[in-house]
C-alpha cells in the first residue's frame, strides 16, 4: 500500500489553491455587462448620492440626478451583507477617478472572495488525502477539473448571487453536513442545524432542494433497508438539518417578509418548462454545464458501484448527494436562458464537488478506474484551459452575455455618456452603465425596450 507523503501532497494542494486564484484574475477587470452592474451597485458605492436599502437595493435607473431603484424579489439576507457590509469597506473614496477597469474590479473582487472562501472550505474537507494512502490523484485530479471549469470561472467574477454567495452558502452547508456525518452525539445534530440554516440564507429554492433531498435520502434508506429499523441518531441528525432550514427561513422572512415571499413569484415565473425554448437554451447552456453533467455522471456512477456503503452510512452524506442532483434536475427542466450565462449550476457543482471529495476518502475504487477517471479528468482540465485561453486571448465574456466582445461593449458605453453629455439624452441600456458614470441618465434594458421608455417618462412626471 502507498504511504502517506504529507509535505508533498500539502504542496500540491497549495499550488492548486494558487491556481484557482491565478485562473480568475485575467478575468477581474472584464466590463460589466446587463445586470451585472445591479450587484455591482450594490457592492460599491459611486457616488451617485442615492440611499439604497437592502429592501430595495437594484439600480434600474437614474433621471436628472435620481436614482431609482427596485426591490430584489428574493429572500433579502444576501442583499443586506452587500449593501450594508461589503459596500462599506469595498467603495474608494473617488469613484469618479477610476477608469472603467478598476471600476470593473472593485466590483468583481468582493463576489471573488466569497468564493475564494467557498473553495477554502472544499479543499479543507480534502485535507484527508494529506495523510492519506488511496484515491489521491483522483481527489488532485478532482480539484484541477472543478477549478479549472469555466463555468465556475465566470460565475466566481460575475457580480450576480449565484457563483458567489450561493457557492458559499452551498458549500457551507455541505461541508458541515459531510462533517456531521463523520462525527456522533450533539455535535453531529448541531452541525445539521448548521447546515440547514446556512442553506436558507439565500435563495428559495437552494432550501427547498435540500428538504427534498433529507426527505429522499430518508424514504431511500428505508426502501432499501426496510428490514433494519432507522437509526435514532440518523433520524435526528435529519431533524435538526430541517429545524436549520425552518430556523433559517423564519429568519429570511423576518427580516423582508415581501422579498421572501417573492422569490417563491420568481421561481414560478422563472420554472415554468416550455418544450421549443428548453432545446434552444440546452444548446446555449450545454457549453457551460457540460463539467457539471460530468460531475454528476462521477457521482452516480460512485453510488453505483459502491451503493452498499453510501446507503449504510449517514443520512446526511446520501443527503448532500441528492442535494446536488436535485439542484441539478431542477435547474436542467427549465428553460429560462437569463442573460445567456447558467450561473445557477455553480451551487450544483459545489454541493457534486463536496460529496465525491468525501466520498473518495472512504470508498476504494480499483486502480483501473481511478486512472481511467484521472485521464478524463486530466483531459477535460486541458478543454477547460483552452476555452479560458481563447476567451482572454479574444477579448470575449466569460460570464453575462457570454462571447460577447467587451470592447465593443466599452464603446458603447463611452458613446452612450458622450451623448448624454452633449444632449442630456438618457441612455437605454446596461445597468452596468449607470454603475460606470454615476450621473448619467438611463434606464436598464432588462425591463424591455418599450417598459424603460414608460419608466423614464413615470420618472419624468415624478420629478416635475
Amino acid at each position: 500500500m502507498d504511504k502517506p507523503r504529507p509535505l508533498l501532497v500539502s504542496m500540491v494542494l497549495l499550488t492548486l489553491f494558487v491556481v484557482l486564484l491565478w485562473a480568475r484574475l485575467p478575468f477581474i477587470n472584464n466590463v460589466l455587462m446587463d445586470e451585472e452592474g445591479m450587484f455591482a451597485y450594490m457592492a460599491v458605492d459611486n457616488g451617485d448620492g442615492a440611499k439604497l436599502t437592502p429592501e430595495n437595493a437594484l439600480l434600474l435607473g437614474r433621471l436628472d440626478g435620481r436614482t431609482q431603484l427596485g426591490f430584489p424579489s428574493h429572500p433579502v439576507i444576501p442583499y443586506l451583507v452587500f449593501v450594508d457590509g461589503v459596500r462599506r469597506i469595498n467603495s474608494p473614496r473617488d469613484f469618479t477617478r477610476l477608469d472603467l477597469s478598476e471600476k470593473s474590479r472593485i466590483a468583481r473582487r468582493p463576489f471573488l472572495a466569497e468564493f475564494v472562501m467557498a473553495m477554502a472550505l472544499v479543499f479543507f474537507l480534502a485535507k484527508w488525502i494529506v495523510r492519506g494512502t488511496h484515491n489521491r490523484v483522483l481527489t488532485i485530479g478532482l480539484l484541477l477539473f472543478a477549478c479549472s471549469m469555466p463555468l465556475l470561472v465566470g460565475g466566481s467574477i460575475q457580480p450576480q448571487l449565484d457563483g458567489s454567495w450561493g457557492v458559499l452558502l452551498c458549500a457551507t452547508a455541505a461541508v458541515l453536513m459531510l462533517t456531521a456525518a463523520q462525527v456522533t452525539g450533539l455535535l453531529s445534530e448541531i452541525l445539521s442545524l448548521m447546515a440547514g440554516f446556512t442553506s436558507a440564507l439565500g435563495k428559495n429554492e437552494w432550501w427547498l432542494a435540500l428538504i427534498a433531498a433529507a426527505g429522499g435520502a430518508f424514504a431511500i434508506r428505508f426502501l432499501v433497508r426496510r428490514d433494519e429499523p432507522v437509526k435514532i441518531t440518523s433520524a435526528r441528525t435529519t431533524v435538526a438539518l430541517m429545524v436549520g432550514v425552518l430556523a433559517g427561513c423564519a429568519v429570511s422572512w423576518w427580516s423582508d417578509p415581501a422579498n421572501f415571499v417573492g422569490g417563491f413569484a420568481v421561481m414560478e415565473r422563472f420554472g415554468t418548462p416550455s418544450t421549443g425554448a428548453w432545446k434552444h437554451v440546452f444548446s446555449m447552456r450545454w457549453t457551460w454545464i457540460w463539467p457539471v453533467a460530468a460531475l454528476t455522471t462521477i457521482a452516480s456512477g460512485i453510488v453505483a458501484y459502491a451503493r452498499t456503503g453510501v446507503l449504510s452510512g449517514s443520512l446526511l452524506r446520501l443527503t448532500a448527494l441528492l442535494w446536488g442532483l436535485t439542484l441539478f434536475a431542477g435547474f436542467f427542466a427549465t428553460s429560462w436562458s437569463g442573460d445567456g450565462f447558467p450561473r445557477y449550476f455553480c451551487p450544483v457543482a459545489i454541493v457534486i464537488l463536496s460529496f465525491l471529495i468525501d466520498a473518495l476518502r472512504f470508498l476504494r475504487l480499483p486502480t483501473l478506474a481511478q486512472v481511467a477517471l484521472t485521464g478524463l479528468l486530466l483531459a477535460g482540465t486541458v478543454k477547460n484551459e483552452r476555452v479560458l485561453r481563447d476567451s482572454f486571448r479574444r477579448g470575449i465574456s466569460i460570464s453575462s452575455l457570454p462571447g460577447i466582445d467587451m470592447s465593443r461593449v466599452t464603446t458603447r458605453y463611452l458613446d452612450e455618456y458622450e451623448r448624454f453629455a452633449r444632449n442630456h439624452e438618457a441612455a437605454i441600456t446596461d445597468a452596468a452603465y449607470g454603475y460606470y458614470f454615476p450621473n448619467a441618465d438611463f434606464a436598464v434594458q432588462s425591463m424591455g425596450v418599450e417598459e424603460a421608455r414608460k419608466a423614464l417618462e413615470r420618472w419624468k412626471e415624478a420629478n416635475r
